[in-house]
């Protein structure tokens, strides 16, 4: 499982698109039509044009993979994404550059253990060849993610990260966000709510993340019963006595989530 960085101004664009579109807590999201004026024009039809011809995997796979860019709802959003600027930009890519250079490296040394704990956690069959992940700029917030494209050997995540961040704070979100592919490459299917609960109490700096040395101490957690229970399986280290994560769950709770 190899990790490489993309830093790129239509990646910034178009992950960042992606987010505004689909994170529902974004104010966009209230009163779409009043931003939509200036450069948030162009901004909200290319997430338009994204969206309505469902081209998203087409666009990340362009910009990612140099695939499908003669696709017409690619060449039309790639129209408008490449219309917009990002401020001071050159500075920025060189600080993302510098920051993908030591996720990379740090990655190399943990993936071992990374996929060991996997293994053991939830019992995983299949893995991705390649992580790509999108670097962004997040100038006032801390971290930011998303999974924006997976296919059977490959996934796609961003990463909205500023030059103060360290590697292991990048990379145990990274980690979190190919949790969710690997998820839907393993076919396991639980609602999307239960699937961000359980993700979340492992990473980023959840007890996953301590294990793997990405954190010093876990985040303080939720008080929902998914949780708690998630929270229990790692405190009695049943990992360790070949339970998978799932199916505990499984036996803790009224609901029979598949797997």
């Amino acid at each position: 499982m190899e990790i490489h960085g993309v830093t790129s101004v239509e990646g910034h664009v178009a992950a960042a698109l992606y987010d505004l579109v689909h994170v529902p807590q974004c104010p966009v999201h209230r009163y779409p039509y009043v931003f939509y004026i200036g450069d948030y024009s162009r901004v909200l039809y290319a997430g338009f044009i994204a969206e309505e011809k469902k081209c998203w995997d087409k666009l990340f796979k362009c910009i990612v993979f140099k695939e499908d860019c003669n696709a017409d709802c690619v060449s039309e959003a790639l129209e408008a994404i490449k219309s917009i600027s990002v401020y001071k930009w050159d500075t920025i890519k060189e600080t993302l550059d510098k920051l993908s250079s030591s996720v990379e490296k740090l990655h190399r040394k943990i993936r071992e253990k990374y996929i060991e704990y996997m293994d053991r956690i939830f019992g995983f069959k299949k893995y991705f060849k390649e992580v790509h992940v999108i670097y962004g700029f997040n100038p006032l917030g801390g971290l930011m993610g998303s999974m924006l494209y997976w296919d059977e050997e490959r996934v796609v995540v961003s990463s909205f990260t500023k030059p103060s961040m360290e590697a292991e704070q990048v990379l145990d979100l990274v980690y979190h966000e190919v949790l969710h592919g690997l998820f839907r490459l393993n076919k396991i299917n639980v609602p999307s709510d239960v699937e961000e609960t359980i993700i979340d109490t492992l990473m980023p700096e959840g007890f996953l993340s301590k294990i793997l040395g990405l954190a010093k101490d876990v985040k303080k957690p939720s008080k929902d019963n998914i949780t708690a229970m998630v929270r229990a399986y790692f405190e009695e280290k049943l990992y360790e006595k070949n339970i998978r994560l799932i199916e505990y769950l499984n036996t803790r709770s009224r609901v029979s989530y598949r797997f």
